[in-house]
């Protein structure tokens, strides 16, 4: 005699979780600021006379 398989948990799981919202614009604006201050350091310091 075969024992009843119970249904399994994972077809009743929840659904998942929604994506990540998108960066708003501020922060975006923000962030490409820093990589551009970031970027004249490095100018700065690699065309300063040594």
């Amino acid at each position: 005699s075969a024992s009843m398989i119970p249904p399994y948990p994972s077809l009743r799981y929840p659904p998942p979780p929604p994506p990540p919202p998108p960066l708003p614009l501020a922060q975006l604006l923000l962030l490409l600021l820093l990589l551009l201050l970031l970027l004249l350091l490095l100018l700065l310091l690699l065309l300063r006379p040594c």
